[in-house]
């Protein structure tokens, strides 16, 4: 059975197109694990397209995560994968204020810390990276040193965006 969304991203799908997507999964939740299947596609082009509108998606309902926090966790660590796909992944996440099972967590975490060390790594993904770090943070107490540190290591050699994103982050964790 072929997947109702190939036709549209099998294309370059305009911003109509995945707000189409999103407004016709959000009608149809049954149709959310079709488009997953794509996010999973050896064809990183296609897997990026589709893991747009799945930001806007969780984005509205973040809830619907849950069964995919295994799934993401290793997308994250994955090196070869897309950094759209990256991107809005954790786009989608920094929804999730709680709710991750440790297991994915501890799996999530270590891909956004990584990535927030990786000096290549793009400043949306840096900065989602933080913001999913702060809300395991309020779950997970143990990491909140970590991630002080870190940003602390990070902060003066980042962007002005990231370094926006980090001080604001560091000033809630000492609260």
């Amino acid at each position: 059975m072929s997947n109702p969304f190939e036709p549209i991203l099998g294309k370059k799908p305009s911003k109509t197109d995945i707000a189409g997507i999103h407004q016709q999964v959000l009608a149809q939740p049954d149709l959310l694990p079709r488009l997953m299947e794509l996010v999973q596609s050896d064809d990183p082009q296609q897997a990026a397209k589709a893991a747009w509108p799945i930001s806007y998606i969780f984005q509205d309902r973040p809830h619907w995560l849950a069964p995919y926090f295994d799934l993401i966790g290793n997308m994250l660590n994955r090196e070869d994968m897309h950094p759209g796909i990256i991107r809005n992944l954790l786009r989608a996440l920094q929804e999730v204020k709680t709710g991750i099972p440790e297991a994915a967590a501890g799996s999530i975490m270590n891909a956004c810390f990584n990535r927030l060390l990786d000096a290549k790594e793009t400043i949306a993904i840096k900065a989602f990276s933080i913001t999913v770090l702060y809300h395991l943070s309020q779950t997970y107490p143990d990491i909140k040193e970590e991630l002080i540190s870190t940003l602390e290591f990070v902060l003066p050699t980042s962007s002005t965006g990231v370094r926006n994103r980090g001080e604001k982050t560091l000033k809630m964790l000492r609260k």
